[in-house]
């Protein structure tokens, strides 16, 4: 370690106390906090492979058992999404990303490439910190936490305080699952009741290993600016081009099934419907047959008023609201079962508007241009104004327009005849299943690829001689 303390009485207090207890305990600092997690890192590195594995099984088998409980603390403490879809995460966690997990070597030399006489051994980082957002915060936790010990880390945690109590809920049962399995007691910690001052602290902490950053742009660059290795992701504002022949049908109930899962609180969500001209009227149909409504201008700019309530300020209370209910917030009458409000957006998209930036809701703007070339170069302004790095999806069977989207488009998932949501995190593409979606640098981190639990471990290169 690089720090030292004289807590040596506060300390075994704490071990005798027992982690789960200290999960609800205000009064620990961050400090104490690492000092425990590092304490138990220390022990856990010694595991073999086996040990590991059973401790992470452990862990995805109580999540998966309390997936829906998880979820539904979750909905009642933010009032995002709905539960349906907030299990289906927590699932996608403990299940989807575990099955990757399970069978991969995370434990001394984990590749040996005799050919060109180089070994890969997997070596531990130590105590991470990791921010955990509202939008997405059980499912989050769990992703990360088996993430963080199939790598034989220690893990704290600093909730978004809307999310607190489903994040300690969670942390609670993967920590009594780990401990039962053989773990030490205190691999998974909560920095309970995070201030911005505390939660600063523990960024900058000299403790801290690695800093996996999921939230708000400010906690993101507040994260990179640490001075610690940080992994971070921004928020998205995913285009969506549809070229001529694409199936107009499916387009629509993809698009739709995208946006409105858990009501679009998922940063990859679809944002924005770029397409021809020439093909306007059809595409209108089909999405209106998929139960969009469409917005006329005085409706686009009362929604519009209640999503921005001033300049760079997006209204907190339409996050994860179904489509119905954002109408209704605006003063607008529509159907029930309306899936996605869409608004014709304006030209020039450096205007800042709801159909021009991200909205965490069923809220998309819709832009008409003259051929596919203007297509990629709107996705790019649109980007441009927010969202580059992220994720971005064509529907084309033209594969010429393809590798020229795939090559040009500013996004690290450009992805093809999907969702952007279940595309983007590994659910229906051979992507790396994962919650944490790397930006790269245009998106001012540091990675492009699904954060997977590579990125958990240094990895030492054993080089030979010719």
């Amino acid at each position: 370690m690089r720090f030292h303390y004289t807590l040596c009485i506060e300390i075994n207090h704490m071990k005798r106390k027992g982690a789960i207890q200290m999960l609800l305990d205000k009064t620990i600092s961050v400090d104490q906090l690492i000092q425990l997690a590092a304490d138990a890192q220390k022990e856990y590195r010694q595991f073999d492979q086996g040990a590991v594995d059973r401790v992470v099984e452990a862990m995805a088998t109580a999540a998966t058992d309390q997936a829906e409980h998880l979820a539904t603390l979750a909905h009642e403490e933010t009032g995002f999404g709905n539960i349906k879809d907030k299990t289906t995460k927590n699932l996608f966690a403990s299940q989807t990303i575990y099955e990757y997990l399970k069978d991969k070597p995370s434990v001394g030399i984990y590749e040996r490439d005799e050919a060109n006489k180089i070994y890969k051994v997997a070596r531990p980082i130590g105590v991470i910190a990791a921010l955990i957002p509202m939008t997405n915060p059980t499912s989050t936790v769990i992703s990360k936490v088996l993430n963080a010990l199939k790598a034989r880390n220690s893990i704290i945690l600093s909730p978004h305080p809307r999310a607190e109590k489903g994040i300690i809920e969670t942390a609670k049962i993967l920590n009594e699952a780990a401990v039962k399995a053989g773990a030490p007691d205190g691999l998974i910690q909560v920095l309970v009741s995070p201030t911005l001052e505390k939660t600063q602290e523990l960024l900058h902490h000299e403790g801290i290993g690695l800093n996996l950053a999921t939230g708000g742009t400010p906690m993101v660059k507040a994260a990179y600016a640490s001075g610690n290795p940080t992994i971070g992701v921004g928020g998205g504002n995913t285009p969506i081009i549809i070229d001529e022949g694409a199936d107009l049908a499916f387009v629509a109930k993809t698009i739709v099934d995208s946006k409105t899962f858990d009501y679009g609180v998922i940063c990859s969500s679809d944002q924005h419907i770029i397409t021809l001209k020439s093909m306007e009227d059809e595409v209108k149909e089909a999405l209106k047959d998929a139960k969009v409504y469409f917005l006329t201008p005085e409706e686009a700019q009362k929604i519009d008023e209640l999503i921005f309530l001033k300049p760079g300020v997006k209204n907190i209370d339409v996050v994860g609201q179904p489509a119905h209910k954002i109408a209704k917030m605006a003063g607008i009458d529509t159907p029930e079962d309306t899936t996605l409000l869409l608004g014709y957006a304006p030209e020039d998209v450096s205007i800042e508007s709801c159909f021009t930036r991200e909205v965490l809701g069923p809220v998309l703007g819709f832009h008409l241009v003259d051929d596919f070339d203007g297509a990629v170069n709107k996705a790019n302004d649109l980007l441009d104004q927010e969202g580059k790095g992220h994720t971005s999806v064509l529907f084309s069977n033209n594969q010429d327009h393809i590798e020229k989207y795939g090559i040009e488009v500013n996004c690290s998932r450009n992805l093809v005849n999907t969702q952007g949501v279940l595309g983007s995190i590994g659910a229906i593409t051979n992507l790396p299943p994962s919650l944490t979606l790397g930006v790269g640098t245009e998106g001012g981190g540091s990675l492009t690829h699904n954060v997977a639990y590579e990125d958990y471990f240094n990895t030492v290169y054993v080089a030979f001689g010719e």
